[in-house]
């Protein structure tokens, strides 16, 4: 339970701080719009990316020591930028430097985690445990931009100062925490063997297209819909999704293994699909608003932790690189779909962005019918050996 709580608080961090940089940003004297963007971007990108290229320090060190070090990382860089804010500093330089670090900070956290995570835990029990995780992670993602609203608008003063609170909250949680220690779970070399990287590029594969599709209703939609249903009602509509995982991602979980592995990636992707070809109708009707957001969260609640437990089977017990690597590819397709729908949103073009995010969940689906030729079974001839990261 303990590491559930930390995945929440520190996650908490992000989101707190976040949601409403912009708008902070934007408020202090002397930030252009150009370089509020730029800094801002930087810690997305950091945050996205850091996972990829922390991936051989994070598998080396004790998983704790690595989330307390970033913790520590987090309360310096956001009061680093406490103290640029303070001091009036316009500097884009220093700016810039100071949100790397701290997406790098929350990158390295979060890696950190979902990795003890994935050694802890059986691979029988890993599904159920990165439920759980997904459970503390949409916590945070409800609470945080609530906080982080009511932050920016009655103590804009102390904005950064709230994160740095939250990190030392989950110093002292990661305190606590085991360390990596003979309790892990690998199947043998022998056993991942013959399946062991071929199904790594399905597997990315997979992961990119759908949350290409994933961006169009996360990252797309406000910037879609705000002129027809109105900033308040897509927040809520944010809360809304949140709250569904949080009441319903462990049941969704425990009745979605009574279905095949195919089936398991298939059926989520066909309804995340059908969420995302209903959000031009969702721009100016909340009850398809509404339908639109129980269609996504409810495939999301399938295929996210599904989706954890294939790369760790795919990449054979290197456990830091496959969860640093679906992370990178979340990232690279989030960005990459963003981008190019914010453009196609500006040009009056947005529904295109839209097909576009459909059809890769189509395809994704498709990739359903490699997954029994190319990633091994759970159970195919395995024997329980205790952990042995093998990274490196």
């Amino acid at each position: 339970m303990l590491i559930y709580v930390l995945r929440f608080v520190s996650a908490s961090v992000w989101d707190l701080f976040l949601p409403f940089q912009i708008v902070w940003l934007d408020g202090l004297p002397g930030m252009d719009g150009a370089t509020v963007g730029l800094i801002v971007g930087t810690s997305i990108i950091t945050n996205r990316i850091g996972g990829l290229v922390l991936t051989g320090l994070i598998s080396r060190y004790d998983k704790r020591t690595i989330v307390l070090a970033s913790q520590a990382a987090a309360i310096g860089t956001a009061g680093g930028m406490a103290v640029l804010a303070l001091t009036g500093t316009r500097s884009a330089a220093a700016w810039l430097a100071v949100s790397a670090a701290f997406g790098l900070a929350n990158s390295a956290a979060t890696l950190a985690q979902i990795t003890f995570i994935a050694l802890r835990f059986s691979p029988e029990e890993s599904r159920k445990a990165f439920s759980y995780e997904n459970v503390a992670l949409n916590l945070a993602a409800s609470v945080g931009p609530l906080l982080s609203g009511v932050l920016v608008v009655h103590a804009a003063r102390y904005y950064p100062v709230a994160p740095m609170v939250i990190a030392v909250a989950a110093l002292a949680l990661a305190v606590r925490m085991p360390g990596d220690g003979p309790s892990g779970h690998r199947p043998t070399p022998e056993a991942a063997a013959g399946g062991a990287g071929r199904g790594i590029g399905l597997v990315l594969a997979m992961n990119f297209l759908t949350f290409v599709a994933y961006a169009q209703f996360y990252d797309l939609f406000p910037a879609y819909a705000k002129d027809g249903l109105g900033a308040e009602r897509v927040g809520a509509l944010f809360m809304a999704g949140s709250v569904l995982i949080v009441l319903l991602q462990v049941p969704a979980t425990r009745l979605s293994t009574r279905l095949g592995e195919r089936s398991q990636i298939l059926l989520p992707n066909l309804v995340m699909a059908s969420g995302v070809a209903l959000l031009p109708a969702a721009r100016n009707a909340l009850p398809a608003a509404l339908c639109a957001v129980f269609l996504i969260t409810a495939a999301e609640m399938v295929w996210g932790p599904f989706y954890q437990v294939l790369a760790l089977r795919a990449f054979a017990g290197r456990t830091t690189l496959a969860m640093s690597a679906i992370t990178f590819t979340w990232g690279l397709a989030e960005a990459g779909a963003t981008v190019l729908g914010l453009m196609l949103i500006d040009a009056g073009a947005g529904r295109l962005s839209i097909v576009i995010g459909a059809t890769a969940c189509v395809a994704a689906a498709a990739t359903a019918l490699g997954v029994r030729r190319y990633i091994p079974r759970e159970d195919a001839g395995r024997e329980i050996r205790p952990r042995e990261e093998s990274d490196r």
